[in-house]
C-alpha cells in the first residue's frame, strides 16, 4: 500500500493506493490557521481510513523543499514547517519522503495519467502561479536546489512567464490590455468563443506567449509529451490549440495532453515518493 499526503493553499488531502495504483482511499479536509488544528486534520483523515498501519507518507507541499534530506525550506503556509511533519512523523512511526506539489503532479501524470505511455515529459501547472517539471524514465529530474522546471521565472522583455500566464495574469493582463473590467478568466473565455475581436487577439497573444516559453523547454529536454494543469488547463482550446503554436516555432512535436487528475494529482504523486 502506499500513502500520500498533499498539503495546499487551502486544502489537505490523504490517499491510499494498492500495489496496482488503485485508490483505496481518499478524503479531503479544508485547512485551517494554525498548527495544531491541522495536525488534528491529517490525524482524523487518517483514522477515517481505518488503516492500522502505515511505513511510509509521501508528502506534496505547497512548499520549497529539500527532497533530499526532506526538509521544508519555505512555505507560504505560515503553519507549515519542519516540525510540523516531523510531528506527523513520530506519531506514525513511519518514514517520510517530501517534494512540492508541481513535481508530485507530474509523477502522479506520468505514473497513472496523461502522461503514463510516454518516457519523458513536461508537466506545466498554469495555475496561481506557473511551474513545471520534467520526468524521464518514471523519475523526477530535480536539478540544483530542486529548482528544475520553475519556467515561471523565466524573463521575457523584463518581465517572467508568471507574470503573464498564471491565471490571475490571465484575467489581470487582458483588463489592462483592453481598459476592462472583467470578472473572471471565464468572462474572456465567452468573449472568445463568441468571436469578439478583443478576446481573439488576446487568446493569440497569450498562446504566442505560452509556445515561446514552452519552445525553450522543447530545446532544452526534448519531451514526449507536454501535460498541462492547474486552473487554466480547463480551458480546452489553450490545449487544443498548442500544438499549432508549437509547431511555427520548432520542428519537434511532443504530445499535447490535459492532466486526468485535476487538483489530486498532488496527493495521489505523493504517494510514489
Amino acid at each position: 500500500m502506499r500513502f500520500g499526503l498533499d498539503i495546499g493553499g487551502t486544502k489537505t488531502e490523504f490517499c491510499i493506493l494498492d500495489s496496482n495504483g488503485k485508490i483505496q482511499f481518499r478524503d479531503r479536509v479544508l485547512n485551517k490557521q494554525n498548527f495544531d488544528d491541522n495536525f488534528n486534520n491529517i490525524i482524523e483523515l487518517i483514522k477515517k481510513s481505518e488503516i492500522k498501519m502505515i511505513n511510509k507518507i509521501g508528502f506534496s507541499l505547497k512548499a520549497l523543499v529539500d527532497p533530499v534530506h526532506n526538509k521544508i525550506i519555505k512555505s507560504s503556509l505560515i503553519w507549515l514547517n519542519n516540525d510540523f511533519i516531523e510531528k506527523i512523523k513520530d506519531k506514525y512511526k513511519c518514514e517520510i519522503s517530501l517534494q512540492n506539489d508541481a513535481k508530485c503532479f507530474a509523477l502522479a501524470e506520468s505514473t497513472l495519467g496523461a502522461g503514463k505511455n510516454y518516457k519523458s515529459g513536461f508537466y506545466l501547472i498554469l495555475g496561481t502561479g506557473v511551474g513545471g517539471a520534467t520526468i524521464i524514465d518514471n523519475k523526477i529530474v530535480t536539478g540544483l536546489n530542486n529548482f528544475a522546471g520553475e519556467v515561471g521565472n523565466i524573463i521575457y522583455k523584463n518581465t517572467n512567464y508568471e507574470d503573464i500566464l498564471s491565471g490571475p495574469a490571465f484575467l489581470k493582463n487582458y483588463n489592462k490590455m483592453y481598459k476592462d473590467n472583467l470578472l473572471s478568466a471565464s468572462d474572456i473565455l465567452e468573449k472568445y468563443r463568441q468571436n469578439d475581436k478583443s478576446a481573439s487577439e488576446y487568446f493569440d497573444f497569450y498562446m504566442k506567449n505560452l509556445s515561446r516559453m514552452l519552445n525553450i523547454v522543447i530545446n532544452i529536454i526534448a519531451p514526449e509529451v507536454i501535460v498541462i494543469g492547474g486552473g487554466l488547463s480547463n480551458i480546452k482550446e489553450i490545449t487544443n490549440e498548442l500544438p499549432k503554436y508549437l509547431s511555427k516555432l520548432n520542428i519537434q512535436k511532443p504530445a499535447v495532453r490535459s492532466n486526468k487528475f485535476g487538483d489530486s494529482a498532488g496527493v495521489i504523486g505523493a504517494c510514489y515518493l
